[in-house]
C-alpha cells in the first residue's frame, strides 16, 4: 500500500501551526487510493478533530507527537449521542473498518489545558465545559492499536463503543492522577477484543468494560474480551466491570495482571444507582468472568463486587454470576467486599488460591455493613461476604501485615447460602473466621 507523508500535504510539525487540515487531507487521499499508510515523521503536530477512514494505517514514527489543540473551533460537537458529555474527539472513527494506529511515537491529549485550577472531590481537578477524547471509535471493526504512547488525556483516552475485532497491544498510557475521568481503555458494548502487554497509569480506571446501549443507540453486549500481560496503576480501579449501561457484559478473561498503587484492584458493579443523569435503568447482567494469575502491591480493596438497587422503589434487573478469581497474590491496605443488597443478585463465585497480606494503617472508625457502590465505608474484616448464593473459597489465606489498629480477623459473612471455605461448608448463613 502507498505511503502518504503528512509533510507532503503541508503539515508543519512545529507545535505552533494547526496541522489537522493537512493531516485530514492525507487521510482522505489514502482512502481515495483504496487504503494506505499516513506517515508522521518526527515533530509536534498540533491538531483538532481528525476523521479516520477505511483501510488506513496511521504511523507515528519515533519522535512524532500528535498533540490536541485547545481551540473549540477545531472540534465539531457530536450531537448524535446521548448523554450530553464527551462529545468532542481528537481521532474519530465512525463506521470505519480495517484501521491501524501504530508506531513508537506519541499522542498528547493536552489534558491540563482542559481542566480548571481548582479541585473537586478532594484530589481531582475540575473539568472545563468540554474536552476531547483522544481516540473514539464507534460502530467500527477490525481495529489495531499498537506500540505507541499516549500522555495527558483530558478525559477518556481510548474509547471503542459498538466495535468488533479490536486488538490493543503494547500501549503505554500516562495520564495525570489528578485528572478528571482520565480512564485509559473504555471497552464499551464491544465484541472480540484483545488487550495485551499494556502499561497503564491513570487518574481513573485503567481498563473499564461498559455496556452503554443508550449512547450506542442499541443493545449490544460487551463480550469475548481477553486481557493479558498488563501492568495497571491508578487512583481508582485497575479493572472495572460494569457501571454505565444495562446491556450484558459476559465471557471475559483476564490473566497475568500486575496491579500497583490502586484504590481497587478488581471491581464489578451491577447496580441501579440513585444518582441522576446515569444511563442505567435496571442494572448490568454480568456473566462468566475469570481472573487468573494476578499480583497486587499497595492496593486498597483487592476485590470489590456490588450488586443491587440503591432505592427500594427501583426495579433491579441485573446480576453477577459465574465469577472465578484464581491465583491472586498480593499486599493490600483495605478489606475486600462481595455483596448484594438482596439475595440472588450474586451467585456462583469461586475464589481459589488466594494469598493476601493486609497492612492496616488506620485506627478504628465507624463501621458500615454495606459500603457505597464506589466502595466507600470502613469494614474491619479482611474479606466480607453478604447475600451470596453458591460461593467457594478454596485455598484462601489472608494474614495481617503491618497492622496499626486491632485486626479482628480474616472473614465475615452474612446471608450466605451454599458457602464453602477451604473444603468445609459454612453451616451457618452468618459467621466469622478469625
Amino acid at each position: 500500500m502507498s505511503i502518504f507523508n503528512v509533510r507532503d500535504f503541508g503539515a508543519r510539525g512545529d507545535g505552533v501551526a494547526l496541522d489537522s487540515p493537512a493531516i485530514q487531507q492525507a487521510f482522505d487521499r489514502a482512502a481515495a487510493a483504496g487504503g494506505g499508510t499516513v506517515w508522521f515523521p518526527p515533530g509536534i503536530y498540533l491538531a483538532g478533530n481528525l476523521q479516520l477512514r477505511d483501510h488506513l494505517t496511521v504511523h507515528l514514527a519515533g519522535g512524532a507527537v500528535l498533540k490536541a489543540v485547545d481551540d473549540p473551533a477545531a472540534y465539531p460537537e457530536d450531537r448524535t449521542v446521548h448523554p450530553t458529555w464527551l462529545r468532542h474527539y481528537l481521532l474519530e472513527g465512525r463506521k470505519v473498518k480495517n484501521v491501524t494506529i501504530e508506531g513508537t511515537g506519541c499522542m498528547d491529549g493536552s489534558g491540563p489545558a482542559f481542566w480548571e485550577d481548582y479541585y473537586i472531590n478532594g484530589d481531582v481537578l475540575a473539568p472545563k465545559p468540554w474536552r476531547p477524547v483522544v481516540i473514539y471509535l464507534i460502530d467500527s471493526r477490525d481495529i489495531i492499536l499498537r506500540d505507541f504512547k499516549i500522555i495527558d488525556a483530558s478525559s477518556y483516552t481510548v474509547w471503542p463503543i459498538g466495535c468488533e475485532n479490536v486488538t490493543i497491544d503494547n500501549l503505554t498510557i500516562r495520564n495525570p492522577r489528578n485528572g478528571p475521568n482520565t480512564d485509559c481503555l473504555d471497552i464499551d458494548c464491544c465484541r472480540n477484543v484483545r488487550i495485551n502487554n499494556c502499561n497503564l497509569d491513570a487518574g481513573d480506571d485503567c481498563i473499564a468494560l461498559k455496556s452503554d446501549g443508550v449512547r450506542l443507540g442499541r443493545v449490544m453486549p460487551c463480550e469475548n474480551i481477553a486481557v493479558t500481560n498488563c501492568t495497571l496503576s491508578t487512583t481508582t480501579c485497575g479493572v472495572r466491570i460494569g457501571y454505565e449501561g444495562d446491556a450484558p457484559i459476559r465471557d471475559c478473561a483476564f490473566s497475568n495482571l500486575t496491579f500497583a498503587n490502586c484504590r481497587h484492584g478488581i471491581d464489578m458493579l451491577s447496580i441501579r444507582p440513585a444518582a441522576t443523569g446515569t444511563v442505567i435503568d435496571r442494572g448490568t447482567p454480568i456473566d462468566r468472568i475469570t481472573f487468573t494469575n494476578v499480583t497486587m502491591r499497595d492496593v486498597g480493596r483487592a476485590i470489590f463486587i456490588w450488586a443491587g438497587k440503591e432505592r427500594p422503589e427501583f426495579t433491579y434487573g441485573g446480576h453477577v454470576r459465574d465469577i472465578l478469581i484464581t491465583n491472586l497474590m498480593g499486599q493490600v491496605n483495605d478489606s475486600s467486599y462481595l455483596g448484594a443488597q438482596e439475595r440472588g443478585a450474586i451467585s456462583n463465585v469461586t475464589l481459589r488460591d488466594i494469598r493476601l497480606v493486609q497492612d492496616w494503617q488506620r485506627e478504628a472508625q465507624p463501621e458500615v455493613t454495606i459500603p457505597s457502590h464506589w466502595g466507600g465505608g470502613f469494614m474491619p474484616w479482611s474479606l466480607n461476604l453478604r447475600n451470596l448464593d453458591s460461593v467457594r473459597l478454596e485455598n484462601v489465606e489472608i494474614r495481617p501485615g503491618a497492622v496499626a489498629a486491632s485486626w479482628p480477623g480474616r472473614l465475615a459473612w452474612d446471608g450466605v447460602s451454599d458457602g464453602w471455605l477451604n473444603g468445609k461448608p459454612l453451616t451457618e448463613p452468618s459467621g466469622r473466621w478469625r
